[in-house]
């Protein structure tokens, strides 16, 4: 499945003025796991290639994700297999080892047929950051950059920005949730 996205990492201020003021279409955020699998050099990492097993609605899914670059960010996800048990097999078959694991609270703020925009705030290796990200058709985006602009404006009007342009230029500077967790996880 190819994917589309802008995104950018928030400050907590601007992620919590983004639900108070836009709001949130779930009553309850939505709760992913995300764990790592990867050698013991990281090596999946640094070609951009994300190995995990995501734990969501009561299954786990095993998928390896392709990266892109900037500016597109467009991903090539493919799922290898879902159950009811964590099952780590297929990657410590192939060499490579649970790195930790990122607990993501997804909260979606505006949906329709053309793009989707959710609010992610993330837990890993002690860290804790905020992420904007709009995902959309690739024929639709045009109009998901005219949404980015909806959320600046409406972070403008409330003070906690003070440039457009700023916010903006944010958007796709913001690395992966993967890389970030290597990142950290390099750190220690």
């Amino acid at each position: 499945m190819l994917e589309f996205e802008k995104k950018l990492l928030l400050t907590a201020e601007e992620y919590h003025e983004i639900i108070n003021k836009i709001g949130d279409l779930d009553a309850e955020p939505v709760l992913q796991t995300n764990y790592y699998f990867d050698t013991e050099n990281l090596e999946m990492n640094s070609k951009g290639i994300t190995c995990r097993i995501r734990f969501k609605d009561g299954k786990y899914t095993a998928e390896i994700k392709c990266h892109g670059e900037a500016p597109l960010y467009g991903s090539i996800e493919s799922r290898l297999f879902t159950s009811d048990e964590f099952n780590e097999t297929y990657f410590s078959s192939r060499g490579l080892y649970l790195q930790g694991s990122l607990i993501t609270q997804r909260r979606t703020v505006y949906r329709d047929e053309f793009c989707e925009i959710v609010l992610d705030k993330n837990a890993y290796l002690g860290v804790t950051d905020y992420e904007l990200e709009i995902e959309y058709k690739e024929q639709y985006e045009k109009y998901a950059e005219r949404m980015l602009c909806s959320v600046a404006e409406c972070l403008l009007s409330g003070g906690i920005i003070k440039s457009l342009l700023e916010f903006l230029d944010r958007v796709d500077n913001s690395e992966s949730k993967s890389r970030r967790f290597f990142k950290e996880k390099m750190k220690k």
